[in-house]
């Protein structure tokens, strides 16, 4: 798409943006420096951060060479579609000289227009620290940084999966001579994909980062920490002893991790499972690490917030511990001789950190949800029993779900075009919780496909009553939210076809709401996952939708119908400058795409004068009405209000 084209609203009924104002607005928002380049692999625009990445100002870089900044020339996709995307960790050159390491994710558009390449650049934030060798980063001082599949991890600045394998591989032939014993420990976040849906990205980044330090500072010296997967971490623990075995670390830093974080002006709670294996005479660092694997998914299998170990030759198993308390592994015999199986955990009592260690509990209780307030979102990991996936089996079951509708405003004409349908649960003790405090146990415990075919079975049945409240007949838009999980099930399509097939409702007035980021973990994926639910004949929508630049460029990959604008920005719409000039880019990015934008969160007159100034074509928000009841939306929309 040439950046000299403008952006229109179909109709022309909104003033034209200029297409490069658009990217360039987007750009200032990213969280990550982005580069975008020309057919000639020249630099045509890079934001702030960039500039701040490399130490130039972008007037000295706009119309230079790339190398001038990567001198390796950015990546380039291994097969021959245009659509292609390509990543590579390559050293940077800022203006003072000093060589920085950088990821580099660069997206390459189709064929045509004056856009070549855009790329995102990210460096480590926090030094490789590695308490038994030398930083690698530092290893060869102005050469070209490694691999991070084989060194380091940029994000947490930890080792990597190939590098810790390699350094097991040295503690097991020093053990063997030493006659000692070395421990593997691997953890694993529970419900960190919910944490990246509901606080975006940046955050569960720094979440990461704040787990690294924490496993970190509950080792011993000499201990190593890798980051080995997305959520998942190894610890490497040399010369295990009997006064401080594998056991005793492994409750020691289960506890400090599931200590409360602040991040961005929240607290998170999370539990991690946690497993851990110790050699034996003839282990391989290969079979050790499997053998840590086995550990962990048989604690991440008796739910949150547990580890669970085996021991060292004999491979007897250690008994489990969780918030409940330990779990015994039925038809196990405790091997009560090994140096790293403390005796309370043989004996069946839960291990207890050294005396000079401060306990740490494995989770803290999550704040109490006000239950009058329906925007409420709240802590990740809930503060209810363990058993909670069985407890929303039975909420199923019992009918204390329901189903509660909030009006879509065409701006346009002021009147009622549609309604989202909103899920409540009526907790027997709780009140009325919002899916924020239960959904991460619904995905977690697979609950969530029988809850979302409920939801999306009861509003379609809704909508058939809305439909006839409707005046005029018209086709009334029915939105319904999709979970990340939900998106991810093979069959979730047909369960889509199978639901519709017996309403008369028309699939054509469905509209799926996918998240922003659900969709950018896997790219290729999301959109042909898309593309089957749109074959069923209903729509999508992308929601909050401008948390992300990177989105930006595969919107002509994914079949949707509208962009959803993320209520943050218009929650600032009066104050913000910048919430502004995101707004009016996401609306203006919208049109561009024959796309209709819907703004959420609108709660005041100046928030709507602004959007249908804007351009904005729907809203939806306390200002219309606040999520009601079917029985009471369908009384509304019999009075045929306007607004």
């Amino acid at each position: 798409m040439d950046i000299s084209q403008r952006a229109e609203r179909p109709g022309g009924a909104a003033p034209e943006v200029p297409l490069r104002d658009v990217i360039e607005a987007f750009l200032e928002q990213a969280r990550d420096g982005v580069m975008v380049t020309d057919r000639d692999d020249r630099i045509a625009m890079m934001n702030r951060r960039a500039e701040e990445l490399f130490g130039y100002e972008r007037r000295e870089l706009v119309g230079k060479p790339v190398r001038v900044i990567v001198p390796e020339g950015l990546p380039r996709p291994a097969g021959a579609d245009p659509h292609q995307e390509a990543t590579a960790l390559l050293p940077g050159r800022r203006k003072d000289g000093s060589v920085v390491p950088v990821r580099i994710d660069v997206s390459y558009p189709a064929e045509g227009g004056v856009l070549a390449a855009t790329a995102f650049l990210r460096k480590a934030e926090a030094p490789l620290r590695t308490s038994n060798g030398p930083r690698a980063v530092d290893a060869q001082p102005g050469g070209p940084p490694p691999t991070p599949e084989a060194m380091v991890d940029l994000l947490t600045g930890l080792p990597g999966r190939v590098l810790f394998m390699d350094r097991l591989s040295v503690a097991l032939a020093g053990s063997a001579r030493r006659s000692t014993r070395v421990a593997v420990l691997l953890l694993d976040l529970d419900g960190f994909r919910l944490i990246n849906d509901s606080y975006g990205t940046a955050t569960g980044d720094r979440l990461l980062t704040a787990v690294a330090e924490r496993i970190f500072g509950a080792l011993r010296p000499g201990d190593t920490v890798a980051r080995v997967g997305e959520d998942e971490f190894a610890i490497l623990c040399d010369d295990i002893a009997r006064e401080e075995g594998a056991a005793t670390i492994a409750e020691r830093v289960h506890g400090a991790v599931g200590s409360p974080y602040a991040i961005d002006d929240e607290e998170l709670v999370v539990t991690a499972g946690l497993g851990f294996a110790v050699s034996g005479g003839d282990h391989s660092p290969e079979a050790l690490f499997h053998r840590a694997e086995e550990a962990l998914h048989r604690a991440k299998a008796r739910g949150r917030g547990t580890l669970a170990g085996a021991g060292g030759e004999t491979e007897a198993p250690v008994e489990e511990t969780s918030p409940s308390g330990p779990v015994p592994e039925a038809d196990s015999a405790p091997d009560v001789e090994s140096e790293v199986v403390p005796a309370a955990v043989a004996s069946g009592e839960s291990v207890q950190a050294p005396q000079d260690v401060p306990h740490v509990p494995l989770a803290a209780p999550s704040p109490q949800p006000d239950a009058s307030d329906e925007t409420n979102v709240f802590p990740v990991v809930p503060s209810w029993e363990a058993d909670a996936g069985d407890d929303l089996a039975r909420a199923l079951e019992l009918s204390e779900f329901r189903l509660i509708y909030q009006p879509i405003i065409r701006l346009e004409t002021g009147l009622v075009a549609g309604v989202e349908a909103l899920l409540r649960w009526n907790h027997p003790h709780r009140g009325v919780v919002s899916p924020g405090d239960f959904l991460a146990d619904a995905e977690e415990s697979g609950a969530i496909h029988a809850i979302g075919s409920w939801v999306l079975r009861q509003a379609v049945a809704d909508a058939e009553r809305l439909q006839g409240a409707h005046p005029g007949g018209a086709p009334l838009m029915l939105s319904v939210n999709l979970s990340a999980r939900q998106l991810a099930d093979p069959n979730f399509a047909d369960s889509v076809r199978g639901i519709l097939a017996g309403s008369p409702v028309d699939p054509g007035t469905v509209y799926l709401e996918v998240g922003e980021s659900s969709v950018m973990d896997d790219v290729e994926g999301a959109a042909a996952i898309l593309r089957d639910l749109r074959a069923t004949g209903v729509r999508m929508t992308i929601d909050d939708f401008g948390t992300g630049f990177s989105s930006l460029l595969h919107l002509n990959r994914f079949p949707i119908d509208f962009l959803k604008i993320d209520r943050s920005f218009v929650d600032t719409l009066e104050q913000n400058t910048g919430s502004a000039n995101i707004v009016t880019a996401v609306i203006a990015m919208a049109h561009a795409l024959g796309l209709p934008a819907i703004a959420e969160g609108v709660e005041t007159d100046l928030q709507l004068y602004s959007l249908r100034r804007l351009g904005c074509d729907y809203a939806q928000g306390y200002l219309f009405a606040r999520p009601q009841p079917v029985d009471q939306v369908v009384a509304l929309l019999a009075s045929d209000p306007a607004w």
